[in-house]
């Protein structure tokens, strides 16, 4: 059973601690890779999704203000989960211990001449007791960071998802939903060529019938 209240409990205890959330506070900024996936999917018929009211409708009717209010909850949720990727991605300072070197050096001097000891003991406990501060007030850091990085991954993917939802059904919308096209110029001409030379056609084997002539 371990003793807590030992320095050198405390202080192996604390570096699994420092050592656990700095593992994990990389890993979850490597979750954006997923939210890049996704965001990139939204965009590709981003700037379609946008155009599509003002392109197709002409009258405003129920459809019409249902896509409307689709798009801005869409856009919202959007909004809100690029602003919890923002400080996803926002550097911060990650605490980091000092090198071994400066607790058996620079800290063993600093405590050989202030408690003007050559016992090495004592000196050491001081040591200890110096590097352990150091290491709760990392682990206390980082801690923190790691937290907040997690909050604003769950945020971001979570009003990314709900984002999909209207995004979904304005790209239905869009496709099932088509505005009736009017035939084209092209067409008319086209429509009208072939009624002429039909018309010729007729006239010239009545002519023909009525003439006896092959």
């Amino acid at each position: 059973m371990k003793n807590f209240l030992d320095i050198d409990t405390q202080i192996e205890e604390n570096e699994k601690f420092l050592a656990f959330y700095y593992e994990n506070y990389k890993k979850t900024l490597d979750k954006f890779n997923l939210l890049i996936v996704i965001y990139s999917v939204v965009f590709v018929f981003f700037i379609q999704v946008m155009k599509f009211p003002f392109e197709r409708y002409k009258d405003v009717n129920i459809l019409y203000i249902f896509y409307i209010l689709l798009t801005i909850a869409f856009l919202i949720l959007l909004g809100v989960s690029l602003f919890n990727s923002y400080f996803l991605l926002k550097p911060l300072d990650v605490a980091y211990m000092n090198e071994p070197k400066s607790f058996y050096k620079d800290t063993y001097q600093q405590y050989k001449v202030l408690l003007a000891t050559e016992d090495e003991n004592t000196i050491n406990e001081y040591i200890k007791s110096s590097y352990l501060n150091e290491l709760e007030e990392s682990v206390t850091n980082n801690r923190k960071l790691f937290e907040d990085k997690g909050k604003y991954y769950y945020k971001a993917f979570v009003n990314l998802l709900r984002a999909l939802m209207p995004y979904i059904i304005c790209i239905g919308i869009i496709n099932f939903y088509p505005v009736d096209a009017k035939p084209s110029k092209i067409e008319i001409i086209n429509y009208k060529e072939i009624a002429k030379e039909f018309d010729s056609l007729t006239r010239k084997q009545i002519y023909n019938g009525n003439t006896g002539k092959k």
